[in-house]
């Protein structure tokens, strides 16, 4: 990222602020309620929880690749966006969305149909990993192997990963793929702290202290390096 651009950056403290993130975007986007919205990956939840106040689930619907979820709800598709023609008409929506989707996308076909389905001056806006930093990486390098690793031994948790290919997750990818589907690269915008391992949650003082060094690093100098990023490209 150019330094003129440095500007655009946002901070966020803690990883779950994703969510304002993407709300406040939405917002600068000048979103209401009678745009038309495409989520992309819904899974389950055809609009989030928390895009609830601003999203009209009315005029909202969803790509999944999960066929159980598609017959739940006739307002999700099934679509493998890997390299199916998304089922909807050229220039439908002014906005389409993916939730942590991305980084399970492995062709460019998810960009060239997101342009086609899109209207003139329509908005993709994603969040996903941020393979410039460490951890993703090297989760990228392990074929998703550390991820496993920390749900299974760090966080007890019995939650499994999807599948990561991580094919569009840093900038320069996506700016040349801007360029190729016709798009306009409007903003990045890196946010999160690392993470790593919960700051080695045995120690409130050690997390703390780490949490305001990379705060400091990551914000004033090496903000590119922050594990996760929100894109708008603008057909």
């Amino acid at each position: 990222m150019k330094k003129n651009n440095s500007k655009k950056i946002v901070e966020y403290l803690f990883t779950n602020d994703y969510e304002k993130a993407i709300i406040d975007q939405l917002l600068n986007l000048a979103i209401s309620k009678d745009n038309k919205i495409l989520n992309i990956a819904c899974e389950h939840r055809l609009v989030p929880d928390f895009l609830n106040k601003i999203i009209n689930p009315d005029r909202t619907f969803g790509l999944e690749i999960n066929r159980i979820i598609t017959e739940t709800n006739p307002k999700i598709k099934y679509c493998n966006v890997n390299c199916d023609k998304f089922p909807f008409e050229t220039e439908s929506f002014d906005i389409i969305i993916s939730i942590w989707g991305m980084e399970h996308f492995q062709t460019k076909n998810v960009f060239q149909e997101s342009c086609r389905v899109l209207k003139k001056g329509g908005r993709f806006v994603f969040i996903t990993p941020n393979t410039s930093n460490p951890i993703f990486f090297f989760n990228k390098i392990f074929n998703g192997q550390l991820s496993k690793i920390y749900y299974k031994y760090f966080t007890t948790s019995q939650y499994k990963p999807h599948i990561t290919f991580y094919k569009f997750n840093n900038q320069k990818m996506l700016r040349k793929i801007a360029q190729i589907y016709g798009y306009s690269f409007k903003k990045i915008i890196y946010l999160g702290p690392s993470c790593f391992l919960d700051y080695f949650s045995f120690s409130c003082f050690l997390q703390n202290t780490i949490r305001k060094l990379e705060k400091v690093a990551t914000n004033r100098f090496l903000y590119f390096l922050k594990p996760y990023f929100i894109c708008i490209l603008e057909k």
